[in-house]
């Protein structure tokens, strides 16, 4: 018995959807190179999503701490990052520093000079930490606290006419801050009282 005309008709559009689909599935399998553009667009956009989810959240952070993320980094007054004081200990002239957090003093940029009358020994330095930085280069600095000292002799000043003579010793320092500022070299003046008499021969003046 003959099969109805619109059976034939629709096995026949079976047959071509069939070879329509092998022969897609072919074209595809027989491109790697579009396969390797889809790969690497895929893998970019996954890399630019997740570097701005990484900056929302660090914007993020800084705006929940109170911190502006676009504002310029603010410095400390240099007496404010380096809080300077004095004392005479047995004899020996002692400058200290106490050193904010994220900045640092020079080895090499300390020194003393005492005016006329007055004799300083060696100056006594510790041993710093070493680091390069864009300023000076290989350099030995301090962060926290330092102190330096001599030996001073008052010589001529217990010579005075009055009970006591007043003289000065000049201290030199520079430092810097972490992020990116130098501050100029420093210089302070250290003004030491010496007694004729008494249980302090010599003392630093406040």
């Amino acid at each position: 018995m003959p099969r109805p005309a619109h059976f034939h008709s629709q096995a026949k559009v079976r047959h071509d959807d069939v070879k329509i689909f092998k022969r897609e599935s072919y074209s595809i399998a027989d491109s790697p190179a579009s396969c390797l553009r889809a790969d690497v667009d895929a893998m970019r956009f996954i890399a630019i999503t997740l570097l701005a989810v990484a900056c929302f959240q660090a914007t993020g952070d800084a705006l929940q701490s109170g911190d502006d993320p676009f504002e310029a980094p603010s410095f400390l007054g240099v007496d404010e990052a380096f809080v300077l004081s004095s004392t005479i200990v047995q004899g020996r002239l002692v400058a200290r520093w106490q050193v904010a957090e994220g900045y640092y003093l020079y080895r090499h940029a300390f020194a003393l000079e005492a005016e006329e009358g007055i004799t300083l020994g060696a100056l006594d330095i510790p041993r710093g930490q070493r680091i390069v930085d864009d300023y000076f280069g290989e350099s030995e600095v301090y962060h926290d606290a330092v102190a330096i000292s001599a030996a001073i002799d008052i010589g001529d000043a217990n010579d005075s006419d009055g009970e006591t003579a007043t003289v000065a010793v000049r201290v030199r320092y520079q430092g810097c801050a972490a992020h990116g500022l130098c501050y100029p070299p420093q210089k302070r003046v250290i003004t030491i009282e010496v007694a004729r008499s008494g249980p302090e021969p010599i003392r630093i003046v406040p």
